[in-house]
């Protein structure tokens, strides 16, 4: 830098003079204007060496330039610049797009700021750790510099991504109680399996970013097993760089395994607090499990959090008899303050309006603190389907009470979509839908939807209200209109669907639905005609009251909890149908991720009908099974008792009693698309008069995707005791179911 030396030429030739006027060449990004408020020198100053040395530093604090000197000339200062070079254009070659993108966020380069040799660097530096940490090594990055007009450089980042290293073995020295099999699926770095280029086998990648993290997670594993004692040495690297293998060795000491002797829970409110050891995970005359006592210590705490000790501190206390080889746990409660709710702060809702979430959370400003409350705030606002993530954080103040932050990730509610798939037993599907969830962030659900297969045309146009002026009603109001096409006739109906509900527990509600529907049954066969069947013209007005529970955690994907649904329906409000039907749906969820170290969610549901009335009630009003949401690997609807015309043809008549149930393991394929995998079984009965009189199962895969439009099922069954005249099918596909 030349700043000093031209300063010191002159300043024995400035003494007193005062400044006539101030220029600048060189400037290319900043104006004259911006570069003299910087400088600060006006004319008629008197000339002073540290105003202009001042002046030098306030432009170099830009960072624009990389060099300064300055000229006098009878007064006159003049700034000489040179500015360093604008980037104008950044690219990165030689990797994935998804990686482009991964890498342009955190590389802090942008379009528009000024060259920096250093920052480049750095930028290098952080995609060789990038890479590093995705078990890529020596990898090479090398950035072309092309000079442009105006001073502007055009930078591409050239990506060789580097090999990946192998583990060809985990060597554990002194492991006899447990071996590898324990904790292949704990820790990040493993054996290289047979098959390890196929989904779900190990390829055995070498993470080193993990491999200060992998001993913890080997001792943890000892710790669920009861072997307090037990030391894992750090990870031994045997590298091999010239084919890109490696060995891992591990020194272990296992030492002893205990059983618990005795369990004791201290409880400063035993006055006010039962706590039953009981209800704890850890039991008596077993091994210790350090996840169990984890378990038990966020249920203690829980207890205590209820009653407003937000801050409770929960602890064991282990005595260990190490000739017995057994313990005494004691859990020790610190109790602290009891708090109140300050404020409830809410962030990272962009859409949704505040009130949208404050009426969903059970905790508000001024009520004492639980942490049964707020984790049900968090289900409460998961269940509305409007957001990814929901996190509540309490957050003590200044005044002696609790702060709730709540921070929503908010996710695509509506969407305008237009779709086609294909099944074999309703030939192509063309799907068209306008909705949202959340209405401009209302709460409001509403759209309109048209389908369209060989068989069905179905349109719909509805409106929801889950909260009527933010009380605990819900209302909602649909017009639909749909066309089937049966084997031997065909139905047309429109109708009008009014509801009304109420929440009256924390997982309780009920309501009512009225329906009022016209239907045509027409263009029969001549079979169906003289079968004796009821067609034509007729008209549905129905009530159906109903009582639901549901506890589940999600929306779309729950991992917990129980759904379960009581309905009857009374047709004969008016009309010209008259019969009655009962339904039952149940479904339930619980996540094996602690089971497993996977999110796996195992599932179950059932659904039982039953139609009083049974001659009396309309063929298209009866049950059937088949198809999604029933059984799949048969047709949709096909799965009925059979009547037979007077001519002896036989047809589909429909059942009196229904009974269909699925089992399901859901598991995740690829996280950043959000698809996942389920493998099931489905049973079915259905009869007129006895619900076993028929009986149909089948197994098969679905692939489960969330996308913006909503969520897309693929499935591919398998029926396991199909008969002559089965109607089957092997591929479904659907928009917006869920399980």
């Amino acid at each position: 830098m030349k700043k000093v030396l031209y300063i010191s030429m002159f300043s024995s030739l400035i003494y007193a003079q005062n400044i006539t006027g101030v220029e600048f060449k060189g400037l290319y990004h900043l104006s004259n204007e911006q570069a003299q408020q910087v400088a600060d020198l006006k004319q008629g100053d008197e000339i002073n060496v540290y105003k202009i040395n001042q002046a030098i530093k306030n432009l170099f604090s830009y960072g624009f330039f990389d060099d300064i000197f300055v000229e006098n000339s009878n007064g006159k200062l003049t700034f000489n610049v040179i500015e360093k070079p604008f980037i104008a254009k950044v690219d990165v070659k030689g990797t994935s797009s998804n990686d482009m993108k991964q890498i342009q966020s955190f590389i802090s380069i942008k379009k528009g700021e000024a060259y920096n040799e250093k920052k480049i660097n750095d930028a290098k530096e952080k995609i060789v750790l990038y890479y590093q940490s995705r078990g890529y090594y020596d990898s090479l990055v090398e950035v072309d510099k092309e000079e442009l007009p105006n001073n502007a450089v055009a930078l591409v980042f050239n990506i060789n991504r580097g090999e990946t290293i192998k583990i060809q073995k985990v060597n554990l020295v002194g492991s006899e109680k447990l071996k590898y099999k324990h904790f292949d699926p704990v820790i990040a770095n493993k054996e290289k399996e047979f098959l390890g280029w196929f989904w779900g086998f190990n390829d055995g990648k070498l993470y080193s970013t993990e491999l200060p993290n992998d001993p913890a997670r080997i001792k943890d594993e000892y710790l669920k097993k009861g072997y307090l004692d037990a030391t894992i040495s750090n990870a031994f690297l045997e590298a091999n760089m010239q084919n890109y293998t490696a060995e891992l060795t591990y020194y272990i000491y296992e030492g002893k395994r205990y059983k618990i002797e005795s369990i004791s829970i201290e409880n400063p409110l035993e006055n006010e607090l039962k706590l039953n050891i009981k209800d704890l995970r850890s039991k008596k005359g077993k091994y210790v499990n350090s996840e169990k006592i984890k378990s038990d210590i966020d249920y203690i705490s829980t207890k205590f959090q209820d009653k407003g000790y937000a801050l409770v501190n929960v602890y064991p206390d282990i005595s260990k008899n190490d000739e017995r080889t057994i313990i005494d746990i004691d859990f020790k409660v610190e109790l602290g303050n009891k708090y109140n709710i300050g404020q409830v702060i809410i962030k990272g809702n962009d859409k949704t309006l505040d009130k949208i979430i404050r009426r969903e959370l059970y905790l508000t400003e001024g009520m004492q603190f639980s942490r049964t409350d707020l984790n049900d705030s968090i289900l409460s606002l998961k269940k509305t389907g409007y957001f990814d993530d929901v996190k509540i954080t309490p957050q003590p103040n200044q005044l002696g009470s609790i702060d709730l932050l709540v921070e929503v990730k908010e996710k695509p509610t509506g969407s305008i979509t237009g779709g086609i798939g294909y099944s074999t037993s309703d030939g192509f599907l063309l799907n068209a839908s306008v909705s949202d969830r959340n209405i401009l962030g209302s709460g409001l659900h509403g759209g309109i939807n048209i389908e369209k297969s060989d068989k069905d045309v179905t349109g719909k146009i509805f409106l929801n209200n889950p909260r009527i002026f933010d009380s605990k009603f819900s209302s909602g109001i649909s017009l639909y209109s749909y066309k089937r096409d049966w084997d031997t006739y065909e139905e047309y109906n429109h109708g009008l669907e009014l509801s009304l509900g109420r929440e009256i527990g924390r997982f309780w509600g009920v309501g009512a639905i009225y329906n009022y529907e016209k239907s045509d049954l027409r263009k029969a066969t001549y079979e169906m005609i003289n079968s004796g069947e009821k067609l034509g013209k007729s008209t549905k007005s129905a009530i159906t009251p109903y009582i639901y529970f549901d506890n589940t955690d999600d929306y779309y994907l729950p991992r917990s909890g129980i759904f379960a649904r009581a309905a009857y329906t009374y047709v004969g409000l008016g009309g010209t149908q008259r019969y009655k039907k009962a339904a039952f749906d149940f479904k339930y969820y619980k996540g094996l991720k602690e089971d497993f170290d996977t999110d796996i969610i195992f599932r179950f549901k059932t659904s039982y009908n039953h139609i009083f009335d049974y001659n009396k009630t309309p063929i298209n009003s009866r049950l059937y099974l088949g198809g999604l949401g029933s059984v799949r690997g048969f047709e949709s609807d096909t799965i009925s008792p059979k009547g037979i015309g007077k001519l002896g043809a036989i047809y589909d008549k429909g059942g009196a009693k229904s009974l269909n149930s699925s089992v399901e393991l859901n598991f995740p394929l690829i996280d950043k698309l959000k698809l996942r995998g389920s493998v099931f079984y489905d049973y079915g009965m259905i009869g007129e008069k006895k619900l076993s009189e028929i009986k149909k199962e089948s197994v098969g895969l679905s692939l489960d995707w969330t996308t913006p439009m909503g969520p897309l099922n693929f499935v591919f069954s398998k029926p396991l005791n199909k008969k002559d005249g089965d109607k089957t099918n092997t591929f479904e596909f659907s928009i917006g179911s869920t399980f």
